[in-house]
């Protein structure tokens, strides 16, 4: 019989759809295999990336392996609906991603974490008061305190915004910094190495640092900020033939994301009010269509991965 350590070892490489199989072998597999620290093993041992699209009065979502997404040929997607979630009937926009887990704000003003790969979902406390409108939020991971946190900031009056956190297991919102900007688009902050970003209007980026609750303002490159450049996507003015208009230029581009390889780039489009997703590859300066389906309508993306995760777990 194999020692637990290397069963432990063995489980840890295994795809998800086989550990969620393997949870019925015995009590103490699924004992090991739900636990908050072997899915956080698994989850730096074998994520996998996929991209999630949602769009408005849409109660489902389409999900993509981001490999497919990537893909030459027409990708295999799936449409996923939180059968599980309270008020799934309804459309529910998407705060953002950490770990595996989706962070849900829906019709009726609530937010919640959801796996998508498990189904399991949890509600977060109401907001104390809810007279004031919601302008924007976050979703993120604390390293320090290795907790989950969300942030909405609320607009209160005269161009003041007030910021508030929920630290998940806990049951209450707190007040932290005023929210720094004088006005905000109400795009979800972005979370990347411990912090929450927004960019303002002004050309500067507010991050919030999740471990110590506190704003600070980062100048944009072109203000003379240290940093540097990741790659550079040419003007699709001259890539007539790929747009099929004669230099009809994208009202708007946006990157979604980047291969696994590092050697391409998702992006999103706008041509005469139409949403269209392309790939540029940087190491031969070519573009071509994303292998994702025409959704006939704006939606809302996002990357998530593939997680044991379970915010009841947690």
């Amino acid at each position: 019989m194999l020692p637990f350590e290397l069963i432990i070892e063995i489980l840890t490489r295994l795809p998800l759809t086989t550990l969620l199989r393997f949870r019925s072998v015995c009590k103490s597999w699924n004992s090991l295999i739900t636990d908050p620290s072997f899915a956080l093993n698994h989850l730096h041992a074998t994520s996998t990336r996929r991209l999630i699209f949602t769009r408005p009065a849409d109660p489902y979502f389409t999900d993509y392996s981001l490999s497919s997404a990537f893909a030459s040929t027409s990708a295999a997607a799936t449409r996923l609906f939180p059968s599980a979630v309270p008020g799934s009937h309804f459309h529910h926009s998407i705060v953002g991603s950490c770990n595996g887990l989706l962070c849900l704000f829906t019709v009726s003003r609530n937010l919640l974490l959801w796996n998508p790969s498990t189904g399991k979902f949890r509600n977060l406390p109401s907001l104390e008061d809810q007279r004031f409108s919601v302008v924007t939020s976050g979703f993120g991971y604390d390293h320090v305190t290795h907790s989950y946190k969300v942030v909405v900031v609320l607009y209160i009056k005269n161009h003041e915004f007030d910021s508030r956190v929920h630290t998940l297991g806990s049951d209450s919102w707190r007040r932290i910094q005023h929210f720094p900007l004088s006005s905000t688009a109400c795009c979800p902050g972005r979370f990347v190495s411990g912090m929450l970003s927004w960019l303002d209007k002004n050309r500067f980026i507010v991050s919030l640092d999740l471990a110590l609750e506190s704003y600070r303002r980062i100048s944009l490159p072109d203000f003379g900020e240290s940093w540097t450049k990741l790659l550079c996507v040419p003007d699709l003015i001259y890539y007539p033939e790929f747009l099929g208009f004669d230099f009809n230029v994208p009202r708007a581009t946006r990157a979604i994301c980047i291969s696994d390889e590092d050697d391409e780039i998702l992006l999103e489009l706008w041509l005469d009010m139409e949403q269209k997703f392309v790939v540029y590859n940087f190491s031969d300066d070519s573009f071509r269509p994303a292998a994702i389906e025409k959704f006939g309508g704006r939606v809302a993306s996002e990357v998530y991965v593939e997680s044991l995760i379970s915010p009841c777990l947690l």
